[in-house]
């Protein structure tokens, strides 16, 4: 079946076996070997048994059980984050500890293991999780393969520092990413769902793994471990905020002559926050965003309720037609030139049914977002 390639003139193995026995025993150290190098004492007629795989089932769902009985429907995303990075540790301290129990671990091995385990899963779900901060939602084929790079990186360094193979670690992150981007972009109706996203994820994961000589099923692991905490992650982030723009439109809408604008601060803990404009001069049009100041590290800050919240982006609504063929289509004011030298980034426009990023430098031609 071409899983692992015997080289009887060496007496060693092509690729390195993906499950490590038995920590407490040298000999299994040189995965190259085989059967900790006494073949006429043990056998492994598979290269994968059954062990392997019953590990891998059960650490998934471990980690989903654990992430799910930490947070709840409804919850905000970066709650849901934390949980499932919390669900990860616990599904690396399950395969590593069930994994080396079954092949005959004493109990120091399985609590090395089981250490070891927690911190390589959880620095893995933080390191998706942060790939996907910097890349954000599906787009163009070029932000994808930077994406799918990244990935390949991270989990290809992780599973080296684990004891495992660079380049299968980094064979399961580019399937796994490219694999769950493509679900996103042609998924239908079930684009966003989680069964679905993780799902197709992980099955690309595990091809990309099994491709390069390595296991299924820790491939497996590597793309859905992506696939939640990328794709699905950042699909409820963008779900949020989408009804929070919608209900930005209501608002504006329903209330032309009391409202002047209707504001939404997007906050990193990925909740929005909408703040109607009372008024209809100039003056009052940005009131709201007084209520901003820097921290110690410039980062844009609210406080709300005495606890102090970080705040990524600021759109507000433009009521109007856009016409690309002015000078200024998105009617961009010096009260926004201003605001925006002030957040040093980009603020965003919702109007005439689009969402574009522009700052005080480009305003003639905004970024049309969607």
């Amino acid at each position: 079946m071409n899983g692992r390639v015997y080289d009887p003139l060496t007496a060693q193995f092509f690729s390195p076996d993906p499950i490590l026995q038995a920590p407490g025993d040298w000999l299994n150290y040189n995965r190259y070997g085989y059967c900790m190098g006494n073949p006429f004492k043990y056998t492994d007629p598979s290269g994968k048994s059954w062990k392997s795989i019953l590990t891998a089932v059960a650490s998934i769902g471990v980690g989903i059980g654990v992430t799910l009985l930490t947070v709840g429907t409804g919850t905000a995303p970066a709650l849901l984050i934390a949980a499932g990075i919390l669900g990860a540790s616990a599904s690396g301290v399950t395969s590593a500890v069930l994994g080396t129990a079954l092949n005959g671990g004493s109990f120091g091995d399985c609590f090395m293991a089981g250490t070891k385990g927690a911190i390589f899963s959880g620095a893995s779900a933080m390191a998706t999780a942060g790939i996907g901060d910097i890349f954000g939602s599906v787009g163009d084929l070029g932000n994808e393969i930077l994406r799918a790079g990244a990935h390949a990186a991270a989990q290809g360094g992780i599973s080296e520092l684990s004891g495992g193979d660079f380049w299968q670690g980094a064979a399961a992150g580019v399937f796994g990413s490219l694999g769950g981007s493509a679900f996103q972009a042609y998924g239908g109706a079930f684009k966003n769902s989680a069964l679905g996203v993780v799902g197709f994820s992980a099955l690309s994961g595990g091809i990309g793994a099994e491709l390069s000589g390595g296991d299924f099923w820790q491939g497996a692991a590597t793309g859905a471990t992506i696939g939640l905490f990328n794709h699905y992650y950042h699909s409820l982030l963008i779900k949020n905020r989408q009804q929070a723009y919608d209900e930005m439109v209501r608002l504006a809408e329903a209330n032309v002559g009391s409202f002047h604008e209707i504001a939404c601060l997007e906050l990193r803990d990925g909740n929005t926050l909408i703040l109607p404009e009372k008024g209809n001069d100039a003056t009052t049009a940005h009131t709201s965003y007084h209520n901003l100041r820097k921290d110690s590290k410039g980062n844009p800050i609210i406080t709300i309720k005495g606890k102090n919240y970080i705040v990524d982006n600021v759109t507000h609504v433009h009521m109007g037609t856009y016409d690309p063929q002015s000078n200024n289509p998105i009617y961009f004011s010096p009260e926004d030139a201003k605001f925006s030298i002030w957040f040093d980034k980009p603020i965003q426009i919702l109007m005439d049914g689009h969402l574009f990023s522009t700052d005080s430098n480009n305003y003639m031609k905004p970024k049309m977002i969607w």
